[in-house]
């Protein structure tokens, strides 16, 4: 294969319901450059490798199988996916989601090429709700072509979705230099895209290209607490490094650490994660807000409380903040 311009990263582990969608949508792009679709393959039990198997011997110019006979997890399957990328740009998209914009790619690379200070363009997406077989637009407020957001925005909550993404190669160089000297960070999107977003700006086009499948049951959605906060809490700590690493001012950091603790804290007390509780409690007390520190407090001791909890918040949020504050 040539070295293309883009590389697309697609994980995928027993999605053999899916696989085929993803590739047809990512196949279907219209570019004036070439792109090479790069797929990690976990070991899957199902026929998801065998569906790989015909798209790869069908488009051997487009298609770069990495199978496996282990099971890496999602976070190593996606660094080898991502460390065998050879593009300038690199776009990913899981393997359970897809693209609707034919066009995708080629707005992302025009966008980047021609707005040498930003590093990382996304769009916008609509989620498919797999038990209701239902789609879901994600409302937003943009008003121009393209929204820019900054580092600190980040560090409040991921504003974009991997499977939106395109970013400079080049970033994920530096980030890949930075992560093997870091062992307190994981491998995962929301790490690195913090990291691209501290060295260049980062912009979310104005225009939707992506489904977002939503599955009962899978590693970021679940009725399992403690993996639900297993999910979860992988963003607090990375936040949390990032805030140290690199010397955040005191008023942001107290701001963004307030906030994940009120809208984290019922999950890690459902999880029984009470080394974290405690972080929690001080922030709280730190912040005056008694009547959060309170409801933990007692969600800790009796674990009935948090079902209180949880409706006290929907309460706050359904009236504007009157109760708790806004959030």
């Amino acid at each position: 294969m040539n070295k293309p311009i883009v590389s697309i990263a697609v994980t995928t582990y027993n999605q053999e319901d899916y696989i085929a969608n993803t590739l047809d949508s990512l196949l279907m792009q219209q570019t004036n450059f070439d792109f090479v679709i790069v797929i990690g393959e976990d070991c899957s039990s199902d026929n998801t490798l065998s569906i790989l198997h015909v798209y790869q011997s069908k488009y051997p110019n487009k298609i770069l199988l990495l199978d496996s006979n282990k099971n890496y997890g999602s976070d190593l399957n996606l660094l080898r996916t991502i460390k065998a990328c050879s593009g300038k740009f690199i776009a990913i998209c899981d393997g359970d989601d897809y693209w609707i914009d034919s066009n995708k790619l080629q707005k992302q690379v025009d966008f980047l090429e021609q707005n040498s200070t930003y590093g990382t363009v996304a769009t916008l997406r609509k989620d498919f709700m797999e038990d209701s077989n239902s789609f879901i637009s994600i409302a937003t407020n943009f008003t121009g072509a393209y929204s820019s957001i900054d580092f600190k925005d980040f560090l409040f909550k991921n504003y974009i979705t991997a499977s939106t993404v395109l970013f400079r190669s080049d970033l994920m160089c530096d980030f890949l230099d930075f992560f093997k000297s870091n062992n307190a960070i994981s491998f995962n999107d929301y790490n690195f895209f913090l990291f691209f977003a501290h060295k260049m700006d980062v912009a979310i086009l104005n225009v939707v290209t992506t489904v977002y499948r939503i599955l009962p049951e899978s590693g970021s959605h679940s009725n399992d607490p403690v993996k639900v906060w297993s999910f979860r809490k992988r963003f607090y700590v990375a936040i949390k490094f990032y805030l140290d690493f690199f010397k955040i001012d005191s008023s942001s950091k107290n701001s963004v650490l307030h906030y994940r603790a009120t809208v984290d804290y019922l999950f890690a007390c459902n999880s029984k994660d009470f080394v974290t509780c405690n972080e929690f409690l001080q922030i709280f007390k730190d912040n005056k807000d008694f009547l959060r520190f309170f409801l933990l407090k007692m969600g800790m001791k009796n674990s009935t409380w948090n079902g209180f909890s949880f409706f006290i918040e929907k309460v706050n949020l359904r009236l504007g903040g009157v109760l708790l504050g806004k959030v």
